[in-house]
């Protein structure tokens, strides 16, 4: 019997990303933050209680991080901060920015996002699962 080797090299996992940035967003934050007053490198994503759901997203120029911030990186885009307090909820998440008839602004598509109020301005979230992205 011929001895065959069944090992096969291991493919390196990539986790997904943490937060996803969509063009259009991409391309609004970098407007948003040329057109600022002051010095901005980019802008700090955290939740905040509020609206009938619950939680709301809130995003505010910075300077750089604060402690304990998750630092997002992408290409021709400002830093994205992560408050600590908010990155188990918004793990896997998109943030688009979307132009509609009667509004715009920013969106962020939710795998954690449990329920939504009726006007779309707050949410209740669950905590995503960390394991999925190491």
């Amino acid at each position: 019997m011929e001895n065959l080797d069944t090992t096969r090299a291991a493919s390196p996992r990539v986790p997904p990303p943490v937060l996803r940035i969509s063009e259009n967003a991409r391309l609004r934050l970098k407007e948003i933050t040329a057109e600022s007053e002051g010095e901005i490198n980019g802008v700090r994503l955290s939740l905040k209680k509020g609206g009938c759901a619950g939680t709301e997203y809130q995003l505010d120029y910075v300077t750089g991080p604060e402690a304990g911030d998750e630092i997002i990186r992408t290409e021709d885009c400002p830093e994205i901060y992560i408050a600590p307090d908010a990155f188990l909820f918004v793990l896997g998440t998109e943030m688009d920015y979307k132009v509609e008839k009667f509004k715009e602004g920013f969106v962020f598509n939710n795998p954690n996002q449990v329920n939504a109020c009726g006007c779309g301005e707050s949410v209740k979230l669950t905590a995503g699962n960390l394991s999925d992205f190491r």
